[in-house]
């Protein structure tokens, strides 16, 4: 209560007021739904409730996230004594044998448990307290066995030390995106951390305290928390304010900006409220203290998402409906001189997710979860049609889903949707986001498959994004590999071209246009970065095409002039995330996706 509530406290607060300073209204209104859960000690059942992560975000970052790993800490805080309280009225033994028991106990399940979940669901077991409570418990068994540690002989002490310090560093180094975490691998750092810290118990006089025992050492170990606290918001808040990605220069001084801030707050905050007396000569007190400042926090949250932040329905006046492909065309270059979102605009602008439209099928209809393999298909159109159109991919079909809908209304045939969320179509060996095989997606790949044999369609549209292969090669030999055994059921096979989506760590096109409604300028794609970024698995949708003889199709009229892609289309908010169109957009296109994909699949509509 007084050494971590009254620093997580202000630096909630402050990051809560510098997002709606810097990020608008309508983000500060998220961070202080997010600060909610932050207050409550939850943050990170509300990462997990919300499927955040750090490394596959597909929208704007909370700059509260990192607090997820504080909540954990202080989940171990209110569960762990209860243990040892039932540890001590169950077992005769000493003391330190039974509380070394429990420990033991609680490693084995829990890194058993976290090995296991991050191959299935790798999201759950970075934030579950159940996956990371084996390091909390590795950090008690090494102080139950401290006495016996302090009698370890100095030159293994001294080994030990280096190799614990040589563990993190490693770790520090070689692990990345793509290390399925925590799993297995986080036996380094932590096994690491205890070796330092086990070694120490015995003083050894070479050891890592010739590193960590320096001026330098300690000063950063003081500042370590307050650090932790703000480096994450003020680097996240920077680079959601900005339109462009930060450059390395500017991220160097954000880090500077973050340690001042971290010298201030501990000499003014953090120091001066751990050591005040009246709170140290009164554990009530202290108590109380933290119990206010969590009330305060959670009143304070709540009273900004009920006041802030809130747009009213906008007009339909003056936005037009479906539109031919010329015309679009020429919308589509109007936009990309748009300088603000105006008045009446669809979907209307506010917070996620009220401005983020995702696909108008039911959500029966396609699959978002992934272990599920297959799923029973939803007809759509004229479900009585002898010619069925089936639609096939991953979350970009179901995206495209609703225009395909009314294409399939008008020309009186059946559509039939047949669509898994990152389960990119074309890789048999799909990688999960975080590393490791998706062997839910392999087998996704093969129901896929079987279940265009058994429809036989007329025709069939495939779509899809990269997906995460283990090497680019695998990604041309999937696309070819698919859309071959598709011409083996039915000659009529098309493949659309992939939607321009934001080159990675690039600006979230419809964050960006929270932050930035009235200056668009920034937030539009780029049509030369986003070759740059994905120019070739366009060239591989292309050669698979052309080797198997399905037709391709460039959408890129429906979104992009030669050079620049907009954010703002006739009234209409083109993107929802980093990777998919709003709902309302699919559906303006319908028509002009009906020209481009010609007589192969569907007739166009008329106006």
């Amino acid at each position: 209560a007084r050494r971590i509530l009254p620093m997580a406290t202000v630096v909630l607060l402050v990051t809560i007021a510098a997002s709606y300073v810097w990020l608008g209204p309508f983000v500060g209104r998220q961070v202080a739904r997010d600060g909610t859960w932050t207050a409550l000690l939850a943050a990170n059942v509300h990462a997990i409730v919300t499927s955040t992560s750090y490394f596959a975000s597909t929208g704007p970052v909370s700059p509260l996230l990192h607090y997820w790993s504080l909540a954990v800490e202080e989940q171990f805080y209110l569960a762990f004594p209860f243990i040892f309280l039932a540890a001590v009225v169950l077992w005769r033994s000493t003391l330190r044998h039974r509380l070394g028991a429990v420990l033991v106990a609680v490693i084995g399940a829990s890194l058993l448990l976290s090995v296991l979940q991050t191959q299935a669901d790798p999201l759950v077991a970075y934030f579950s307290p159940f996956t990371r409570g084996w390091e909390l418990a590795a950090g008690g068994l090494v102080a139950v066995a401290s006495t016996r540690l302090a009698a370890v002989p100095s030159p293994v002490a001294t080994v030990v030390s280096w190799l614990g310090l040589a563990g993190i560093a490693a770790a520090s180094v070689l692990y990345g995106p793509s290390t399925p975490y925590p799993g297995w691998a986080a036996l380094l750092p932590v096994g690491g951390a205890c070796l330092v810290i086990a070694a120490g118990a015995a003083a050894p006089p070479k050891g890592a305290e010739l590193l960590l025992g320096t001026r330098l050492g300690q000063h950063g170990g003081d500042l370590s928390y307050s650090l932790y606290l703000w480096h994450f918001p003020i680097l996240v808040i920077a680079a959601e304010a900005m339109t462009t990605p930060l450059a390395a220069w500017a991220r160097a001084c954000l880090v500077v900006v973050a340690v001042l801030a971290s010298i201030a707050s501990r000499r003014w905050i953090e120091d001066p409220v751990r050591h005040a007396r009246w709170l140290v000569d009164s554990n009530r007190t202290s108590l109380a203290l933290g119990g206010g400042l969590i009330a305060l926090s959670v009143a304070v949250c709540l009273c900004l998402v009920a006041t802030t932040g809130h747009v009213a329905p906008a007009s339909s006046a003056g936005i037009p409906g479906s539109t031919s492909l010329p015309l679009l065309r020429a919308q589509v270059a109007t936009g990309v001189h748009a300088q603000a979102v105006p008045t009446a605009v669809t979907p209307p602008l506010g917070p996620p997710p009220a401005s983020l439209s995702g696909p108008t099928v039911p959500d029966r209809c396609w699959v978002d979860n992934a272990r599920q393999t297959s799923i029973a298909p939803c007809s759509f159109g004229d479900v009585t049609s002898s010619r069925t159109v089936l639609l096939l991919g991953d979350s970009t079909a179901a995206m495209w889903s609703g225009a395909f809908v009314e294409l399939a209304q008008h020309n009186h045939e059946r559509l039939v949707l047949v669509a898994k969320t990152g389960c990119a179509p074309w890789l048999t060996k799909d990688l999960i986001f975080g590393g490791g095989r998706n062997p839910w997606c392999s087998a996704w790949h093969r129901f896929e498959v079987a279940e265009a044999q058994r429809l036989h369609p007329s025709a069939i549209i495939v779509t899809g994004f990269v997906g995460v292969p283990a090497h680019p090669s695998q990604v041309r030999a999937g696309i070819t590999r698919l859309l071959v055994a598709l011409k083996s059921i039915t000659p009529d096979v098309s493949l659309l071209s992939n939607l321009p989506a934001v080159p990675p760590n690039g600006q979230d096109p419809a964050a960006c246009v929270l932050v930035h409604p009235l200056d668009l300028s920034g937030c539009n794609l780029s049509v030369e970065a986003f070759m740059a970024a994905y120019g070739g698995f366009r060239a591989d949708l292309r050669a698979g095409a052309r080797t198997s003889g399905a037709h391709y199709v460039d959408l890129d009229p429906l979104m992009c002039t030669a050079t620049w892609c907009p954010v703002l289309v006739a009234h209409h908010l083109v993107y929802r995330d980093l990777f998919h169109l709003n709902t309302a957009y699919v559906s303006y296109v319908a028509r002009p996706l009906g020209t481009l994909l010609g007589s192969e699949v569907f007739s166009p509509p008329r106006a």
